[in-house]
């Protein structure tokens, strides 16, 4: 899940780039929740000091990217709306075609350039198969290796990279009760965070 509370992004800008990498790093049939601006607009829009208009033609733009990079509207009330990634691209009927990006692989997506295209799902055999595999439910998917690794689609990682990236993060979150890493890399951080001892 990735989520925008009131975090004023511009996220129609460069053709939608922002959603675009939002996109990259959600897995399919993951969640962007969105809170505020532009939604919930015919409350603020004064407050806001913006049109009507404009904060609807905002809203659709929103809605016109998340569609191109197959999710779809889930829930809007109040001040939320929630977009969900569909599984897989047999699950997503494009209106419109999209740039979609030339890398090697589709689920190695951490750590790259900035580009404005849609990163295309993996390959899947059925509508019902989820796109790179299906994940463990929680708590086991703590400590599972993700299906994109243990297949070798993701570049440089492998499964035993993926526990020893665990098993540094518990040792780093033994040590500290007040964590902040914008370069936690791995699962292993999250993985680390089970305890009620840890604040992030």
């Amino acid at each position: 899940m990735a989520q925008c509370s009131r975090c004023l992004i511009p996220w129609t800008a460069n053709e939608g780039t922002y959603l675009m990498e939002v996109d990259r790093v959600l897995r399919p049939g993951g969640y962007w929740v969105l809170s505020r601006p532009p939604i919930n607009w015919k409350t603020y829009y004064k407050m806001w000091n913006r049109t009507k208009a404009d904060l609807r033609a905002e809203q659709k733009r929103i809605e016109d990217i998340a569609e191109s990079l197959c999710w779809e509207k889930k829930y809007e009330k109040g001040d939320t709306a929630i977009f969900r990634k569909k599984i897989n691209d047999r699950s997503c009927d494009r209106s419109t075609p999209v740039n979609t990006c030339k890398r090697k692989g589709t689920d190695d997506v951490w750590y790259k350039e900035i580009e404005t295209c849609v990163t295309p799902f993996t390959k899947v055999s059925s509508e019902e198969e989820v796109a790179g595999g299906k994940l463990k439910k929680i708590p086991e998917r703590l400590l599972a290796v993700p299906p994109s690794v243990s297949k070798g689609l993701v570049s440089g990682v492998d499964a035993e990279t993926y526990q020893e990236d665990i098993k540094l993060w518990k040792k780093r979150v033994a040590r500290y009760r007040n964590v902040m890493d914008m370069n936690a890399g791995l699962g292993g951080f999250a993985a680390a965070l089970e305890s009620p001892k840890s604040w992030v």
